[in-house]
């Protein structure tokens, strides 16, 4: 019985033994599956990442092969996933960055560094170089060796090419500013705060002398009342004379004359004069010795190159020296002499909009009782070939003992390019490059006239934020050039469906913006809106590519949903949002949360 008992014990035990084995066998299976859970949750954490379409994302040897690349390097490369993993990294670098990558991995193999970043080029298959910007991190075994390495790579080469082209035009009007022939700079709060190495040259002060100074202290004091004055109109924004001249006093002790022109611009965020002058000294003396000795007169026009003129005023006649014709791209045997009627003068050469500047400037001339009277006009001409141009006209007056004017003469100057080159910069202050459309300054500008009237006429102004649909996709797969034509194209579209008074403007990339003004109640804003939707509905041909793109537009209306700039965009910025959101290809109107 003992023997049977001690049996019955002894397998009790096994059996208690064999439980707690099958227990720890039990937990340790839970345990591994929830590692494997772990690591599969892990693994598909690192696949959402590791094919994410932004980066390019590599895993590399330290031998710089590939080991693994996901799509997007391929698409950046231009090689398929077999042919890349069968290249190092250092066959498809631009020899010009070898020596600094290698460097950083060299760097990252013997410990000093965990990771780097860097601009970095690489040649793609098809022989392109593009810009990239590179981040490589490694990742270590327990002995302090890199087991492999992980690289992140952006494509940057339209931003690098947009750095260039900027760079290069920032140089180009670098240069066109600082080799200038006339004094060109800035006033603002009446104190010169950028300027050309021409200004300095004529006033005869170095650069550090003149920043900060008033510009006033360099004119003469019969002056200054004058162009002061003119200065503060033209922040303010009136139209007065384009172009008029002043003495102004260089270092070296002289009295010279100057004529200048300037535009109203922001500088800082605070308006300022932008101011083009011309030194006229010698053309003031010219006419100087016009006054006193017609034979000098005649070689001073000829030094100067100004046209000279004079004009009977009993006998409605005029009479021009070569120069004149000249100017005119014409000659005395193709106009049959060198005299003209004031009327055969304003109809074969003044352009027909300011065909009345001449029959005024006589009138003024007949009427004015100051002896010594002087003006100067300009106006629009038409060449003999039928360009347009522009001359200034600086006249004097001939009066009789009785008081009465019998005599004008004067000269005129060819100011066209002069003309042109304003133009241009006032184009290129407020207008966007690309598609010519209002820009952001100009936009704010005409939204507070709008405003303005709004609020005097108890009246809504409507601001629409519009933005392309899937426009990104357009550049990434056809490229930039297609994305800018295809803006090209957007902006005629849109154009095309605007009211009278309507402002569309550019706010940058895919983003337009337009101002709605004279609206009664608020859905007064909803026809435009609606058009313009529909409107693209039909397919864009650029090129050879037929593009499918919608637009989504945010809606906020003056005064319901903001009474200023700021307010009204980011309320039109959140509607517009919402139409994204609701599935594109729609208009929303704000409606506060």
């Amino acid at each position: 019985m003992k023997d049977q008992s001690k049996t019955k014990q002894a397998l009790i035990q096994e059996l208690d033994s064999l439980r707690q084995r099958i227990e720890d066998l039990e937990r340790s299976e839970l345990e591994w599956k929830k590692k494997s859970d772990a690591l599969k949750k892990s693994e598909a954490i690192f696949r959402s990442y590791f094919n994410l379409p932004f980066y390019g994302i590599a895993i590399t040897s330290p031998e710089k092969g590939w080991i693994q690349v996901n799509d997007r390097i391929c698409s950046i490369m231009g090689y398929s996933r077999d042919e890349i993993v069968r290249m190092t990294w250092s066959e498809i670098t631009h020899p010009d960055d070898i020596a600094t990558d290698l460097e950083q991995f060299n760097r990252v193999l013997s410990g000093q560094i965990d990771y780097y970043t860097m601009n970095k080029r690489f040649i793609r298959k098809d022989g392109k170089v593009i810009w990239t910007n590179l981040s490589v991190g490694c990742v270590r075994k327990s002995d302090g060796s890199v087991d492999h390495t992980i690289a992140m790579i952006e494509d940057i080469t339209s931003v690098k090419l947009a750095e260039a082209e900027l760079r290069e035009s920032q140089d180009r009007y670098r240069r066109l500013f600082e080799n200038a022939n006339e004094a060109i700079f800035v006033a603002q709060d009446g104190k010169l705060v950028f300027f050309n190495p021409m200004t300095s040259q004529l006033i005869g002060y170095s650069s550090a002398e003149l920043m900060g100074r008033s510009f006033i202290d360099f004119i003469h004091p019969d002056d200054r009342n004058m162009v002061a004055g003119n200065y503060l109109r033209r922040l303010k924004g009136e139209d007065f004379q384009p172009r008029y001249p002043f003495r102004y006093l260089p270092r070296n002790g002289a009295t010279n004359w100057m004529e200048i022109g300037s535009v109203r611009i922001e500088w800082a965020g605070r308006p300022a004069s932008l101011n083009f002058c011309t030194d006229i000294t010698k053309r003031k003396q010219a006419e100087t010795d016009l006054r006193t000795n017609e034979s000098l007169l005649s070689t001073a026009m000829k030094l100067a190159h100004l046209g000279y003129w004079e004009y009977d005023i009993a006998g409605d006649l005029f009479t021009f020296n070569d120069y004149i014709y000249s100017l005119l791209h014409t000659n005395v045997e193709r106009e049959g002499g060198y005299t003209m009627s004031s009327a055969q003068y304003t109809k074969r050469f003044v352009h027909l909009e300011d065909a009345s500047i001449v029959a005024r400037e006589i009138q003024k001339a007949i009427e004015t009782s100051d002896p010594y009277f002087s003006y100067e006009v300009e106006h629009r001409i038409v060449f003999n070939d039928g360009g347009i141009g522009y001359i200034s006209i600086h006249y004097f007056i001939v009066k009789d003992d009785q008081g009465r004017t019998v005599q004008m003469y004067g000269v005129n100057q060819d100011i066209t390019e002069h003309k042109r080159a304003e133009e241009i910069i006032h184009q290129m202050a407020y207008h966007d490059s690309l598609t010519g459309l209002p820009n952001r300054k100009l936009f704010s500008d005409r939204l507070v006239i709008a405003l303005a009237q709004a609020q005097r006429n108890q009246n809504k102004v409507g601001i629409a934020m519009i933005d392309l649909d899937n426009f990104k996709r357009v550049n990434d797969t056809l490229g930039h050039d297609v994305g800018d034509l295809l803006l090209q194209a957007t902006t005629e579209r849109l154009s095309a469906e605007l009211r009278k008074g309507d402002t569309i403007a550019r706010f940058g990339g895919d983003e337009f913006l337009l101002i709605l003004p004279e609206l009664k109640v608020i859905e007064d804003a909803i026809p435009v809106a609606k058009k313009i939707v529909d409107s693209f509905s039909k397919p864009f041909l650029i090129d050879t590519h037929e593009l499918v793109v919608t637009t989504s537009i945010g809606i906020a209306v003056y005064p319901n949903d903001g009474i200023d700039e700021v307010i009204l965009l980011k309320n039109a910025d959140i509607a517009m949002y919402q139409a994204k959101q609701a599935g594109r290809n729609q208009y929303h109107l704000y409606k506060e949360a």
